[in-house]
């Protein structure tokens, strides 16, 4: 069998740093929700459309619920219901999808890739696929690998392996030349999801409304090749809850926040997209191992010749 020459590029060197770095998601839910006012959050409120009338906007809700409200920011993620009343634009497949997989007990499980890990992450590459794979706090794997494709049945193909031989045989028949190392992942992951990945044009600016917005993914999805997307979502919500409390009426915040916004956008897109490329050329290696070792630091680590 022909191999494919891939590099592994560690995250960290040092897995207390990685450990730091992670953030205990239910912790930071119980910090965030004990310091509203009851019934400030809305469980179980799925949007299904929206509507302005005049100076406030409709919201309909599955299950024939409904609220009006004199401000809506919309935060609902790539597939926002609520972008079609900012905007026609939709965001447009990339070319390239994920696959995600989640493998509990992963020492037990995957012994070989976890001491590979040593409490860190890595992202392999080659012959225009990846596999990226990371701690988390509760000895779980998170696994992504992402190919380049335009076929439906490699979809349809994946979505149909719900046997672990199954998942292995995809994993091979879409991964030619890798190496059977990363087969445990396939293996022994309790749920693979099918992400394309999207963005939106840079060129995407919309007729501000005096009412409605967009933050996050909602607003600028793109691939995750620049590792910007959590920290645009956070900033869209400082830059707009700043404005919104310093301006003299939430329109003129809204649009001060989206002129803002889009010209951050547009660099943070373009240079997602070069890295996205980059990630999947024919020379990804050499290209990606050279722009981290650009960083400084820890070089990268290369362990092994062959996927």
């Amino acid at each position: 069998m022909q191999t494919a020459r891939f590099f592994t590029i560690t995250f960290a060197g040092c897995p207390v740093r990685g450990n730091v770095l992670r953030l205990n998601v239910d912790l930071c839910a119980i910090f965030c929700f004990d310091s509203l006012e009851p019934g400030t959050v809305q469980w179980d409120c799925k949007l299904e459309s929206s509507e302005i009338q005049g100076e406030q906007v409709l919201l309909r809700f599955a299950g024939e619920k409904t609220a009006v409200a004199d401000i809506v920011i919309g935060s609902d993620g790539a597939n926002s219901r609520l972008r079609e009343l900012v905007t026609p634009v939709q965001p447009q497949y990339v070319g390239v999808s994920l696959v995600e997989g989640l493998v509990p007990a992963a020492k037990q499980t995957i012994p070989e890739l976890w001491d590979l890990l040593a409490g860190s992450a890595l992202i392999a590459l080659g012959s225009e696929r990846t596999i990226g794979i990371g701690t988390k706090p509760d000895g779980s794997v998170l696994l992504y690998a992402g190919l380049k494709t335009e076929d439906r049945v490699v979809r349809q193909s994946l979505e149909e392996a719900v046997e672990p031989d199954q998942r292995v045989g995809w994993f091979h028949a879409n991964f030619k030349g890798w190496s059977d190392l990363w087969e445990p992942l396939f293996r022994e992951a309790i749920s693979m999801v099918w992400r394309p990945l999207l963005v939106v044009p840079m060129d995407q600016p919309w007729k501000s409304k005096p009412n409605v917005t967009l933050i996050g993914d909602a607003a600028h999805v793109m691939p995750p090749y620049a590792g910007e997307g959590v920290n645009m979502a956070m900033l869209d919500a400082l830059v707009l809850s700043r404005l919104l409390l310093s301006e003299e009426s939430a329109s003129k915040a809204i649009a001060a926040y989206e002129a803002e916004m889009f010209a951050r956008m547009r660099r943070m897109t373009a240079d997602t997209m070069v890295n996205t490329e980059m990630f999947y050329a024919p020379d990804a290696c050499e290209r990606v191992v050279a722009l981290f070792r650009s960083f400084g630091g820890n070089e990268a680590v290369l362990p092994a010749s062959e996927a």
